[in-house]
């Protein structure tokens, strides 16, 4: 597939006011996947609303706020649950910066292997999120203004893989939701507490802006915050939820059903971008925040020593000072930072860091590459290279994984 060409028709035509077509594709099959899932990481779709940029206030150490505990409220979300599938059928499912299909198959990483998903109905026109259990969440309507005419908004739509005997993939689709939804995401760890029956997190519009609402299977839902920026993310683990809430980051536990709030001082100053959520680090509990390129936000508990935000610093003691990133992962396990680059050119930047997330050891580049996200979480990443193939690099080794 010829992903960067797409991809430019598809910005081209967004700037003309235009929803970009394809000549459809043939589906291919999926091949059956036996390994662990990884962690979802999806580009969601752009609002008009500028994303704010971080700022350190240094006079004042930040200090969480806890707020009381929401309330379940009844929705008219359907209540009957897909049926159960094989476990870890897809580990990665991809669209280009979230846009939708086209007509074309969906990347993806099934059994190890590269390949491709057939399109679903109705088909995809802002693609969110993905499941290791063989579901996807989009909007089949292409973006339309909110209520204020500033924000974009979309419907909410679940598609859940079959395979049959022949182990082709076909897609059985409901709608959650019929509009005004800007971002959603499928919890990846939903074992215990509210987060039980693999909630989905999303960014509701309520007039002005957005509210951070969880939906269930059972047919419930829960208002988690109100009037959010669209930019959120699941932890990997342990259930809880960042989002970005005027200057403040909120961190919302939902196993134990408490929200902090912590104070970090954001503006508007920023060009801002749909990739600003914030990135977790699990074990040092810290969240990395799409800045210039980035902040670090230690959280309540974290194990660095320090308590406010910082700035990262190169190893002559300079602030680390670079292009916005669109897209971020983060492996803990190598301490290494990946992101896209906000940038006409399409580069992956790789930050080394030291233990203590003080300073960038090292740094280095894919020119030319797009970044689509884990193949091995932690290990190594799917990227498309300048001619649009999709190619597998290891962050270890620093080379790619050839056939």
């Amino acid at each position: 597939m010829e992903y960067r060409l797409t991809l430019f028709l598809i910005l081209l035509m967004m700037l003309l006011g235009c929803s970009p077509a394809a000549e459809p594709a043939a589906p291919l099959p999926l091949v059956a996947n036996p390994e662990a899932a990884v962690e979802p990481t999806t580009l969601p779709p752009a609002t008009n609303t500028p994303a704010p940029t971080a700022t350190v206030d240094p006079t004042s150490t930040p200090a969480p706020t806890v707020t009381a505990s929401p309330t379940v409220t009844p929705t008219e979300i359907p209540t009957e649950e897909p049926t159960p599938q094989a476990e870890n059928v897809i580990d990665l499912a991809w669209l280009p910066f979230g846009f939708g299909s086209y007509g074309e198959p969906i990347l993806a990483v099934a059994q190890g292997e590269i390949t491709t998903l057939p399109e679903p109905a109705p088909p995809i026109e802002a693609f969110f999120d993905f499941h290791s259990s063989g579901r996807i969440i989009y909007g089949a309507t292409f973006w339309e203004a909110a209520v204020n005419e500033i924000d974009s908004v979309t419907d909410l739509w679940e598609a859940t893989l079959q395979r049959g005997a022949d182990g082709e993939g076909e897609w059985q689709t409901r709608q959650l939701l019929a509009e005004n939804v800007g971002r959603a995401a499928y919890n990846p760890d939903p074992d215990q507490g509210l987060a039980a029956g693999y909630p989905i997190a999303i960014a509701r519009h309520n007039g002005n802006s957005f509210d951070l609402v969880l939906l269930f299977g059972s047919g419930s839902e829960l208002t988690i915050a109100e009037d959010i920026e669209p930019y959120f993310s699941w932890s990997p683990k342990s259930g809880r939820l960042a989002f970005v809430q005027a200057d403040q980051i909120g961190v919302y536990d939902t196993r134990e059903d408490e929200l902090f709030l912590y104070k970090i001082n954001l503006n508007d100053e920023g060009s801002g971008w749909v990739g600003d959520a914030p990135v977790w680090d699990v074990a040092r509990k810290v969240i990395f925040y799409p800045a210039d390129p980035v902040l670090i936000i230690p959280l309540p508990d974290s194990t660095l020593d320090r308590a406010q935000p910082f700035v990262p610093r190169l190893l002559d003691d300079e602030p680390l000072n670079d292009i916005r990133p669109t897209q971020m992962l983060w492996s803990s396990e190598l301490d290494q930072l990946i992101v896209q680059q906000e940038d006409i050119t399409l580069d992956v930047q790789i930050y080394l860091f030291t233990s203590d997330l003080e300073y960038i050891e090292d740094n280095y580049f894919l020119e030319g590459a797009t970044l689509v996200g884990w193949y091995e979480e932690g290990e190594s990443i799917v990227i498309l290279d300048e001619e649009g193939e999709p190619r597998i690099w290891h962050l270890e080794t620093y080379e790619f994984v050839e056939d």
